[in-house]
């Protein structure tokens, strides 16, 4: 029998709409590849799953719990009929020693996976920085007018919102690049009251 076909005839498993593949807490003992259909991976947050991705054929998901050996963070769901190649460690490393092209696949996925995981982490270490300086300059706002100029020195943010000059500066930074805050003229610009209070609903006031 081909290899492949002997994989498929062995680790194929499929799912019908909105079944779920595993959840979040469960071990994470394969990792798998979607043959068709789509998954959708979902989050669990305090109002239910939130979907964070759709998935589709070629696709590979849970491979990180496998490869740490950790159990699942997430929930995935099938959202069509789907058909999956469900594949534990061992079998995966062999058809990677076997299959370069898979090794090499496998490689490019888990380089994507971690750059997203960088990303999300950078933006988490970075949002208790923005949310005191929101409030100050929020607080140099004059009641009831939507945009204004604000002038104070960084050192000026820097004292309102407690936190040394370099993390004052790299929120203002994620602030210019959200769009959120300008700088014109060597002061900042808030075009925008209620736009910089969705950076921080919960530190700063209108």
């Amino acid at each position: 029998m081909d290899p492949a076909a002997e994989v498929r005839a062995r680790y194929e498993r499929s799912f019908g709409p909105s079944e779920v593949i595993f959840d979040p807490g469960e071990p994470g003992e394969l990792l798998y590849v979607i043959r068709s259909g789509a998954v959708e991976i979902q989050k669990p947050v305090p109002v239910g799953p939130a979907a964070v991705a759709r998935l589709g054929p070629g696709e590979v998901f849970g491979e990180l719990s496998v490869l740490v050996g950790s159990p699942r963070l997430e929930r995935a769901v099938a959202v069509a009929p789907t058909r999956l190649l469900a594949l534990d460690a061992p079998t995966c490393e062999a058809l990677c020693v076997e299959r370069p092209e898979i090794a090499l696949r496998l490689l490019r996925h888990l380089a994507h996976r971690v750059a997203e995981l960088e990303r999300s982490a950078g933006e988490r270490a970075i949002e208790p920085m923005v949310r005191p300086v929101v409030a100050a300059l929020l607080a140099q706002m004059p009641a009831g007018q939507e945009s204004a100029r604000i002038e104070p020195r960084l050192r000026g943010i820097a004292e309102a919102a407690g936190l040394d000059l370099f993390a004052t500066y790299r929120a203002i930074q994620e602030l210019i690049e959200r769009k959120q805050v300008r700088l014109v003229n060597d002061a900042l610009f808030v075009p925008s009251r209620s736009e910089l209070l969705r950076a921080a609903p919960d530190r700063a006031s209108p």
